[in-house]
This record gives structure tokens, C-alpha cells and sequence, in this order.
């Protein structure tokens, strides 16, 4: 196409290219050890260049006047009302919404599965290996659940009876049994209230002394519940003479120990439920007591 027939703005551009072209091959050359000699039109560019710049401050001038031209209107934040804002703010971030509900959600289901289990009492269980029958555990949750209250207001009376064993036969299992105690008599008093054999409260006076445990209401620190009615609630001992050593106990009212004023306030509230508890059985079963009497006498 002969240059009189080309726009401007595209001989502007082909001249530079062609002029690029020539200073690329001239160092081509030269690192060839020859220099080619590079013809520029420059009056034609020159001209080329003045028509642009004419062509584009007609361009500026035309729309300086609004002769013939309608300006597209500009955006403006300001002019949306606040649902018009509300609906372009959901359009353009839907996506990234949606994500972030959805994590959320997963996360607050995975919060909610592992949360600690809401429960009102504690119970300790620490025999023999040989001393209480796993048969009998349903019942002593069921007796349990029935001398207790609804503690935290869920609408349901929640008991759990964790079982430990100073004495069990795997090495393991045993010293989890010492540790849990030594904790509960130095720390929280979450199993204040304990259904423990002859054996391992014998081994808990020798080693802390027996001011460990309280008398509740002028009765003996540890209540056998041989031949009692709570025994036969729970289905003890029916015809095992070993099982005869399970008796009840209640630590003594967490004073003096060196907690924070939050763990202070838990270890209270874990033994206050405790000695709720235990009045609740011994007013329940009454031959609790006159039997721990006659035991002592």
C-alpha cells in the first residue's frame, strides 16, 4: 500500500519499527565485524508525526465542544443508594462470601463435636482388678442419675465414673491410678467423691493421712456398702465374697490449696455437688449409715 493512502498514526508506527529493525541489525552486524548502512525516511516520519498530533487535537478539540459526541457516564459510588450498594457488594464478592460461610460453618461444627461433654457428677471408681463387676456399672449409673440433680440446667442429670486402679496388674493403668489421685488431692477435687475398696483406702491414709477424707455428718470416713440397699441397687456382691470391700468416701473441702482464684472456684463447686451427691445416697439409702455405724463400732 503506497504511503499516501496510510493513516498517519500507521506510518508513525511502521517507521519505527523500521528504524528498531535497522539499529538491531546494525548490531548484529557489528558483533559480525561488518556495518550495513540503515535508509530512513525522516521527512516521511516527521510528517507522519505532525498529522498525528493534528489528527488527535481535532480528537481533543471535538470533544472539548460536544460536537457529535455523547460521553459515556462516569461511575459514581456516591449516586447508589444504600440497597443498590448492598446488592453490588453481594454481586461482586458472592463467591468469596459463600467460601467463608461455609468454613465457618465447618469449623463451628468441628468446635461443637469436640467440646467437653456437659456433666453434673464425678465419681471415682478405684478398685482391684477383681473388686468391682463391670456388669454392675450400668446400675450404678442408674443409681447415680436418680440420687442426683440437673448440676448445669441441660435437662438432663449427667453422672460419669471414671475407673482407676493403684494396684491393677498392667504398670501402666497403675500409675495413671496414682497420678489421678495425687492430682485430685492437690488440685481440682474433681472426683471428690470416690467408691473406693478397703485396699486403696487403706494406701491413701498411709500415704496422705486420713484428714484427706471428711466425716460427713459424724460417720466414718470410708462407708462399706457390704449388706446395705445401695449395695444391692447397684447389684455388689452378690455372691463374690471378694467384692465385699467397696465402700464410699468424700475428699475434704479444698481449703488451703495453692490454686488460682478460677480453679479455686471450680474445686469448690466440684466438691460442693460431691457432698450433695453422697447426702442424697445416704438419705436414700438409710441403712447406709446405721451400717457404717455398726461397722466402726
Amino acid at each position: 500500500m503506497d504511503n499516501q493512502n496510510k493513516p498517519a498514526d500507521q506510518i508513525v508506527t511502521e517507521t519505527e519499527e523500521k528504524a528498531a529493525e535497522a539499529a538491531l541489525e546494525q548490531t548484529e552486524a557489528e558483533d559480525d565485524g561488518y556495518v550495513p548502512v540503515a535508509i530512513v525516511d525522516y521527512d516521511e516520519y516527521e510528517d507522519a508525526v505532525e498529522s498525528a498530533a493534528t489528527a488527535s487535537a481535532q480528537v481533543r478539540a471535538r470533544l472539548a465542544a460536544k460536537e457529535g459526541i455523547t460521553e459515556r457516564p462516569r461511575y459514581e459510588r456516591g449516586d447508589m443508594t444504600f440497597k443498590e450498594k448492598v446488592d453490588n457488594f453481594f454481586y461482586h464478592h458472592k463467591t468469596g462470601l459463600i467460601i467463608a460461610a461455609v468454613t465457618i460453618l465447618m469449623f463451628g461444627i468441628i468446635i461443637w463435636q469436640s467440646r467437653p461433654a456437659e456433666i453434673d457428677y464425678y465419681v471415682a471408681l478405684y478398685a482391684e482388678d477383681t473388686n468391682f463387676k463391670h456388669s454392675s456399672m450400668e446400675k450404678l449409673y442408674e443409681v447415680l442419675t436418680a440420687c442426683g440433680e440437673d448440676v448445669d440446667g441441660n435437662g438432663e442429670v449427667a453422672v460419669t465414673v471414671p475407673d482407676h486402679n493403684f494396684f491393677s496388674q498392667e504398670p501402666y493403668m497403675g500409675a495413671v491410678g496414682v497420678l489421678t489421685f495425687d492430682q485430685d488431692a492437690k488440685g481440682l477435687r474433681q472426683c471428690s467423691l470416690m467408691l473406693i475398696d478397703k485396699v486403696h483406702y487403706d494406701s491413701v491414709v498411709e500415704n496422705y493421712g486420713e484428714e484427706i477424707f471428711e466425716s460427713r455428718n459424724g460417720l466414718p470416713r470410708w462407708i462399706p456398702i457390704k449388706g446395705t440397699s445401695f449395695g444391692e441397687a447397684i447389684h455388689y456382691a452378690d455372691d463374690d465374697p471378694e467384692y465385699d470391700e467397696l465402700g464410699l468416701s468424700l475428699m475434704v473441702y479444698p481449703e488451703g490449696l495453692d490454686l488460682s482464684k478460677r480453679k479455686m472456684e471450680k474445686a469448690i463447686n466440684y466438691y460442693t455437688t460431691s457432698a450433695e451427691l453422697l447426702d442424697s445416697i445416704l438419705e436414700a439409702y438409710p441403712d447406709l449409715a446405721s451400717n457404717a455405724q455398726q461397722v466402726s463400732e
